[in-house]
């Protein structure tokens, strides 16, 4: 019964088997489905995989074309953007995702 529950994924029982249990392991409790629905609902499952510098650039872009109280942003504040940005965008070549907090301290 458990081999045919499982047959759709194409996954071993004993990878089941152990993936249920860091998710357990995880979450302190068997609450595997509440966290997929809140996964899903909150659009986790959308989120498309971006590099630093990509993300950079386009948020340079958004800000050159954003105003703010119907004044566009200063010339300042976008070559300040471009800057720090920039470098950010060199130091850290990955997806955005992958960065963590104590990545952002240590730079």
């Amino acid at each position: 019964m458990s081999v045919e529950l499982i047959r759709p994924t194409n996954a071993s029982l004993e990878v089941v088997a152990a993936v249920y249990a860091k998710c357990y392991e995880i979450l302190g409790r068997d609450a595997m489905i509440e966290a997929c629905q809140f996964y899903k609902r909150h659009g986790a499952d959308q989120i498309q995989t971006k590099r630093v510098p990509d993300v950079a650039t386009e948020l340079i872009a958004l800000r050159e074309k954003r105003t703010k109280n119907g004044r566009p942003a200063s010339p300042r504040h976008i070559g300040d953007l471009k800057s720090r940005l920039t470098r950010f965008g060199e130091a850290f070549v990955v997806d955005i995702s992958t960065i963590t907090k104590a990545d952002i301290q240590r730079y």
